[in-house]
């Protein structure tokens, strides 16, 4: 009987590899503990110098609960999609309409069924994480529907008034702010789930300028960037101070670019609108920006009491370098700058998760800090690396 149990014991000491093989559970199981226990924390590395450490989020990746374990690990706050774009909320072709009062006291013909099931499914998805959310983006002039700006939301009737426009606009942001407002009295009432709101973004090109007519209907109809101010007056309305606020651009470097957005932050201002945080969109490449212009900006945005946000940050390579080297010392020679300007940046957020290419807003991510099986690569050492030597 000894000499069986012996034996037994061996031949299954033999198979345990072969076992553990096919078990892919256990597996990913292990490589998550490698990601979310047996590492340091991005979020607890970088707490004492940047309060808030984000990530783009997509609503499939909030129902993996691997997934959800590594971002409570390392984040603080999640950004969302595609789930609040005015295109997947706004009817395809609306149908039916309603009368809606605006604020100036007249009667305007809105659509009367529109689409709510992605942000329901991405708050509810998102609270369960027990993080921060960040609504990007309210007001996407890229995809806002053509005949959203048109007569009886006809492309081949004339454009609506101005003050059509700013009707269709508040009753567009008082349905989403209301909705997110009272899904939170009915499904979070422990705390607030949505943290802050991107209004809207890209209002100005490289120059200053407003953007074309060709890239935006919004500049087009309005010529002038009344319509941004209106958003934000019109959130500050309707929501308060239930969320802080933020206007998003890149290459905020450009003196021209700086000047035309704190310009608009102080017209936001004056009209009685609310806005707290700019958000500095930050693909960024091993080659570009040149730091002392970028992170003067930044220092120049914080003296407006704006709290900067460093938004969707990732690198790309350039052809004829060691890709994937360069990318990792861009993240540590970044990020060490970034924290030698942390008084004047409030929050970082990283623009994917795991390096399988995706779709994540415009295009793609293909540098993120983890792999498909949840362990870290060598960008996400990179980034530890960064604030370990800052804080010796």
């Amino acid at each position: 009987m000894k000499r069986f149990l012996i034996s037994a014991g061996f031949l299954l000491l033999l198979a345990f590899p072969v076992l553990a093989k096919s078990n892919k559970p256990l597996i990913e199981k292990g490589k998550l503990a490698l990601a979310s226990e047996r590492t340091p924390s991005i979020y607890q590395s970088y707490w004492p110098y940047i309060q808030s450490i984000g990530l783009s989020a997509t609503q499939a990746e909030l129902n993996d609960k691997q997934t959800v374990m590594v971002f409570r690990r390392h984040y603080s706050e999640i950004t969302s999609g595609s789930s609040v774009s005015i295109k997947s909320i706004l009817p395809e072709t609306p149908l039916r309409f309603k009368t809606f009062t605006a604020s100036d006291g007249k009667n305007y013909k809105v659509p009367d069924i529109i689409s709510m099931s992605a942000l329901f499914g991405f708050l509810q998805d998102a609270r369960d994480t027990q993080i921060d959310v960040r609504l990007h983006l309210l007001i996407n002039q890229n995809t806002t529907p053509a005949y959203f700006f048109y007569e009886d939301y006809d492309t081949s009737k004339p454009l609506v008034s101005t003050a059509e426009m700013n009707a269709r606009l508040e009753w567009y942001i008082r349905t989403i702010i209301e909705y997110v407002i009272n899904w939170q009295d009915r499904w979070s009432k422990s705390r607030n789930v949505v943290s802050s709101i991107d209004v809207i973004s890209e209002v100005f090109s490289d120059d200053g300028t407003l953007r074309s007519g060709a890239s935006s209907m919004w500049a087009r109809l309005y010529g002038d960037e009344s319509f941004a101010v209106n958003a934000f007056v019109y959130v500050t309305r309707y929501a308060g101070d239930l969320f802080e606020l933020c206007y998003c651009d890149y290459s905020l470097d450009l003196p021209k670019k700086l000047n035309a957005v704190i310009g608009l932050v102080e017209k936001i201002r004056a009209a009685g609108g609310k806005i707290d945080q700019i958000g500095v969109t930050s693909h960024l490449a091993v080659d570009w920006p040149e730091y002392e212009p970028f992170f003067s900006s930044i220092k120049t945005l914080a003296g407006k009491d704006l709290k900067v946000f460093l938004q969707n940050l990732d690198f790309d390579g350039v052809e004829g370098r060691e890709n994937e080297r360069a990318i990792c010392e861009s993240y540590y020679s970044f990020l060490t700058k970034c924290l030698q300007n942390s008084p004047y940046i409030y929050g970082i957020s990283f623009r994917g998760f795991k390096r399988e290419p995706k779709q994540q807003f415009v295009d793609l991510c293909e540098n993120p800090l983890f792999e498909n099986d949840y362990s870290c690569n060598e960008a996400f050492y990179n980034v530890i690396k960064a604030a370990e030597d800052f804080a010796k």
